[in-house]
């Protein structure tokens, strides 16, 4: 755990070799929920790896649903919040998440993540 949040942290420090460091640990680790975190890492630096996130989602045990829906609000407020495009992928992807979503705690992550996305989405428009 120490390990992914410090490679986010990297990542949103613009640390020049987080990218590579964040990359490596992806490819070789086994735990969805460490996976996931190597995997904002790099999102943070390069938008394409929202791709990844949705397929990790798509996989993964109720932890790591929660954490994606309450980590994608933090990559956007933090990286991508001017990315209209992006935002409304994201919110796209949460919607459809939280449509098809039984755990209550996943749910109420998924709201959360839905609601704070569309107000930063709303500000922004203003």
């Amino acid at each position: 755990m120490v390990r992914g949040q410090a490679a986010i942290a990297l990542s949103k420090l613009g640390a020049t070799d987080a990218y590579e460091i964040a990359e490596m640990r992806f490819k070789s680790c086994h735990d969805p929920e460490e996976k996931t975190r190597y995997c904002f890492a790099l999102f943070l630096i390069d938008k394409k790896h929202l791709n990844e996130i949705k397929e990790l989602y798509r996989g993964s045990g109720y932890r790591v649903r929660c954490a994606i829906a309450n980590n994608l609000v933090d990559a956007i407020y933090f990286k991508w919040s001017a990315d209209e495009s992006l935002i409304l992928e994201a919110l796209e992807f949460l919607k459809d998440s939280l449509s098809n979503e039984t755990q209550a705690s996943v749910v109420s992550s998924l709201e959360y993540a839905v609601g704070a996305i569309s107000d930063l989405r709303n500000m922004s428009e203003q």
